[in-house]
C-alpha cells in the first residue's frame, strides 16, 4: 500500500549521522515504474560519486560503478521498486557491480510488492504497518489544529477522533484531510468528510480520498496543483522555478494585501505545501517533491489540460489538445519533435513546452541534472506554437536557440543550457519575465545588449563565469534576481551606479569589489534603498594589499535593515563597519565572514535580535575572543562556526544567560587555540571540533550535560583528556 511512510523511514535511516559513520559511500536512487537498466546504473554512479556521468552504454557504466565500489563499504537505497516483467531477468545484471563492494555494504529497497522482495532476494523485510489508532489521531490534529489550542475545540476533537479511525492508520490520508480541515471551524464541513462516499471503496480507497480533497481546494490552487503533473515522478521542485512558471501561466492573483506575484506564488506554494500536496525533500535540502500517489492523482485531474510524453511512447489522440506539454527522457536518445502531437494543429494550443530526465539521482543544481535530448524538426514547431508562454530546453542538446524562438512574442519563461550564444534577438520578446540561461563552458562572450531593452522582465539568471552585465540594466526596474554583479572598469559594462534604481532586488552578490577605486561610485548603488533585499553578498576575490579605501567601500554598502542574511567575502580591510551588528538589522537571521584578515577582533553581532547562524572563517590576525564579541548576548543564535584562524589563542566564553539556544559549535584548524570554556552553554548538543592540536581542557571542566554528541580530530590533548 502506498502512503505508509516507506521512503520516509528510510530517509531517516539514510540521513542519520551515526549510520552515515559506518559508511564509505552512499546513494539513494528513486527508481519508481522506470526500470531501465543503463539509466539506473548510471543514476548509482552519479548519486555514488556527486558527479555527472556521461556514458551510456551498460558495460562501460557496469565497469565505472564497479571501479568506484571496489572494496568500498557502500549504502545504497533504490526507492520505490514495482514490480514488472523485467525486473526478474535485470535484477542479476543490476546487482553485479555492486558485489565488488565490501561485504558489510547494505542494500535498502522500498516496495509495496512481496513479488520484489523475492525477486531481490532480501535477506530480512520489514512490512511497515498502518499507524496506531492514537498516533493516527495525534498526526491529523497536528495538521489540522496547527497554530491552535485543541482544547479550544472540542466539538471538532470528537469528530477528529472520528475522521482519524477512518484513516485506517495511513499517514498520508491522515496528513492530507488534516491540511484540508486546517482552516476550517463549520462542524458540518467536518462532518461533510466524515459522511462522505469516500470511505464507501473497499479497495483503492485511498484516491477517492485524495481526490476529495482536491476537489476542495480553492479555484486557484487546483490550476496551480495540476500544472505540477508535469514534472516526473520523484521530481525535485525548486520553488522560485515553478513559481516563476505559474505566474508566466497568469495563475497567481493579486489580493488587498500581496502585489508582487512573487509574494502571491509563494503564499499558493507555502498553501500546497501545508496541505501535503507538496513536501519538504530530505534528500536535498531547500527542494520540494511530490508524493507518488498525489502525483497520480495531479496527472488525473489535469487528463485534456496537462500531459507528459515519455520519449519511447506514442501520444494518444486523446491529448491533441492540451495547453501544456513536457516530454521525459529515459536516457539519452533523439527526439523527433514533429512525431509528438498527433495532429498537427496541436501545437498552436500549447502555453507550455517542458524537458525533463525521469532520474535525478543525486541533488546538485539544475546544470547537472539533465540528459541531452537531440532534436528533429525543432526550429519548424516552435514556429507554430504562436502562443507559448513558457519553454524549457535545458534538458535538450541545443547549442544555439532556435530563431523561431525570437517568434514566441507571448513568451515569458524561458531556459536554456549550455548555449554557445545568446542572439540579440532575444530582446525583441517584450513580454519575458524569467530569462534564465547557462553559457557553455567560457564561450559566451557577454549577455547580449538587448537585454537591457527587456522592460518586463523580473529574474534574470546567467551562469557564465566572469561575465559583466551590460550597461542599461538600470531600466530594467522590475528586476528582482539578477546574476552576479562582476564589477568591472570595461566600457560597456554595468556599473554600480545602475544599481541604484533597482529597488526590487531580493538578493544580490557583488564580486571583484578589490578593483573599484572610487568609494562615490559604490555610494551609487544605494544599497540601503532597497528594501526588499534579503541576501547579500560582497566578495573583494582575493585582493592582495589592504588599502584605506576598503575599510570606506564597506562602510558605504551599508545595507537596508531589512537585510536577512550577509556574506563578506575576501575582505582586507583593518576595520569593522558601524553598521555590522547595529541591532536595527531586526530580520538578520544568517552571517557569514570569510577571509577578513585584517580584523584584529570580531565585530560585536550578539545584539542582533534574530540572528541564528554565524559563520566566521578565516580570520586570521584574531588572537582572543572577548566579552565584547558576546555582548548582547545572541538571544537566538543557534549554530556558531569558527574555522581557519590560526592565532586564536582562547575565548572568554559566554557568561550565564547568554546564547541561550546555541545548540551546535563547530572548531576547525585553530592551531593556537588552547582553552574553551562552554561552562554556560545551556543548550549544546553538538560540538564538533578537529585540527586543534592545543586544545585542553582542565580536569574540573565538564562537558554540558544538554550535549548529544561530540565529534574530535586531530585534538590528541582532548583525546586524551576525554579518556
Amino acid at each position: 500500500m502506498g502512503g505508509l511512510g516507506k521512503t520516509t523511514l528510510a530517509q531517516l535511516a539514510y540521513n542519520d549521522s551515526e549510520v552515515c559513520q559506518q559508511f564509505d559511500l552512499k546513494a539513494w536512487v528513486c527508481v519508481s515504474e522506470d526500470f531501465d537498466l543503463p539509466l539506473l546504473t548510471r543514476a548509482m554512479v552519479e548519486s555514488f560519486t556527486g558527479e555527472e556521468c556521461r556514458l551510456s552504454q551498460q558495460d562501460a557504466l557496469h565497469i565505472e560503478l564497479q571501479k568506484k565500489l571496489a572494496g568500498k563499504c557502500f549504502l545504497l537505497v533504490l526507492d520505490d521498486v514495482w514490480e514488472k516483467e523485467c525486473l526478474v531477468h535485470i535484477w542479476d545484471r543490476l546487482r553485479a557491480p555492486l558485489l565488488f563492494g565490501s561485504g558489510k555494504s547494505k542494500i535498502i529497497v522500498t516496495t509495496r510488492s512481496e513479488e520484489v522482495s523475492r525477486i531481490v532476494g532480501a535477506v530480512s523485510t520489514h512490512h511497515l504497518p498502518c499507524l496506531e489508532g492514537e498516533h493516527c489521531l495525534q498526526l491529523f490534529a497536528q495538521r489540522a489544529f496547527e497554530g491552535r489550542d485543541q482544547a479550544l475545540y472540542p466539538n471538532l476533537m470528537a469528530m477528529a477522533e472520528k475522521i482519524s479511525k477512518k484513516c485506517r492508520g495511513v499517514p498520508l490520508v491522515a496528513k492530507i484531510l488534516g491540511g484540508q480541515l486546517r482552516w476550517e471551524d463549520d462542524v458540518d464541513n467536518w462532518k461533510d468528510i466524515l459522511e462522505g462516499e469516500i470511505w464507501d471503496f473497499d479497495k483503492k480507497w485511498i484516491m477517492p480520498v485524495l481526490r476529495l480533497s482536491y476537489d476542495r481546494l480553492p479555484p486557484h490552487l487546483r490550476k496551480c496543483f495540476k500544472y505540477c503533473s508535469l514534472f516526473p515522478k520523484d521530481y525535485l521542485i525548486d520553488r522560485d522555478e515553478l513559481i516563476r512558471m505559474w505566474m508566466a501561466q497568469g495563475y497567481l492573483l493579486a489580493t488587498g494585501t500581496r502585489h508582487m506575484e512573487e509574494d502571491i506564488g509563494n503564499d499558493y506554494f507555502n498553501d500546497l505545501v501545508q496541505r501535503s500536496f507538496i513536501q519538504c525533500s530530505t534528500r536535498c535540502k531547500d527542494m520540494f517533491q511530490m508524493h507518488d500517489l498525489i502525483h497520480d492523482l495531479a496527472r488525473l485531474v489535469s487528463r485534456g489540460e496537462c500531459y507528459s510524453w515519455k520519449g519511447g511512447s506514442t501520444c494518444s489522440n486523446s491529448e491533441g489538445d492540451v495547453q501544456h506539454l513536457s516530454i521525459i527522457s529515459s536516457g539519452d536518445q533523439i527526439v523527433d519533435i514533429a512525431s509528438t502531437w498527433p495532429a498537427p494543429q496541436s501545437a498552436i494550443n500549447l502555453r507550455s513546452f517542458l524537458f525533463f530526465r525521469t532520474q535525478q539521482s543525486f541533488p546538485f543544481s539544475r546544470i547537472e541534472w539533465y540528459s541531452r535530448y537531440k532534436l528533429k524538426h525543432l526550429n519548424d514547431e516552435l514556429t507554430r506554437m504562436k502562443h507559448l508562454r513558457v519553454l524549457d530546453l535545458t534538458g535538450t542538446d541545443v547549442p544555439y536557440l532556435p530563431d523561431s524562438v525570437g517568434c514566441l512574442k507571448h513568451l515569458r519563461y524561458l531556459a536554456v543550457l549550455n548555449i554557445m550564444e545568446m542572439p540579440e534577438w532575444v530582446g525583441t520578446l517584450f513580454h519575458l519575465q524569467t530569462l534564465d540561461f547557462v553559457a557553455l563552458g567560457s564561450n559566451l562572450r557577454c549577455s547580449p545588449n538587448s537585454i537591457t531593452q527587456l522592460l518586463n522582465l523580473r529574474h534574470l539568471t546567467c551562469h557564465c563565469g566572469n561575465l559583466g552585465l551590460p550597461a542599461g540594466i538600470e531600466k530594467l526596474t522590475n528586476l528582482q534576481t539578477i546574476p552576479e554583479f562582476v564589477w568591472s572598469s570595461e566600457p560597456g559594462r554595468a556599473k554600480l551606479s545602475e544599481l541604484k534604481d533597482l529597488n526590487n532586488i531580493r538578493s544580490l552578490r557583488i564580486t571583484h569589489l578589490g578593483e573599484l577605486t572610487d568609494v562615490a561610485e559604490a555610494k551609487k548603488a544605494c544599497l540601503a534603498k532597497k528594501e526588499r533585499l534579503r541576501d547579500l553578498f560582497l566578495g573583494w576575490e582575493h585582493v592582495c594589499r589592504p588599502s584605506p579605501l576598503h575599510d570606506q567601500m564597506l562602510e558605504t554598502l551599508r545595507p537596508n535593515s531589512r537585510l536577512a542574511e550577509l556574506t563578506i567575502d575576501d575582505y582586507k580591510g583593518q576595520s569593522v563597519p558601524t553598521w555590522l551588528g547595529d541591532r536595527s538589522f531586526s530580520n538578520m537571521v544568517s552571517v557569514r565572514l570569510d577571509g577578513c584578515e585584517g580584523w584584529t577582533a570580531l565585530p560585536s553581532l550578539g545584539w542582533l535580535p534574530s540572528l541564528k547562524n554565524l559563520h566566521i572563517v578565516g580570520a586570521s590576525n584574531v588572537k582572543y575572543i572577548g566579552r565584547q564579541f558576546f555582548s548582547g548576548g545572541f538571544p537566538r543564535l543557534e549554530q556558531l562556526s569558527l574555522r581557519s584562524m590560526p592565532h586564536w589563542k582562547s575565548w572568554c566564553g559566554a557568561e550565564k544567560g547568554q546564547c541561550p539556544r546555541l545548540w551546535k559549535l563547530v572548531i576547525y584548524n585553530c592551531d593556537e587555540l588552547t582553552s574553551l570554556s562552554l561552562i554556560n552553554l545551556e543548550a549544546l548538543q553538538v560540538l564538533d571540533i578537529r585540527n586543534c592540536i592545543r586544545l585542553h581542557f582542565s580536569k574540573e571542566e565538564e562537558l554540558p550535560s544538554t550535549l548529544e554528541q561530540f565529534i574530535i580530530q586531530k585534538c590528541p590533548v582532548v583525546t586524551l583528556w576525554c579518556l
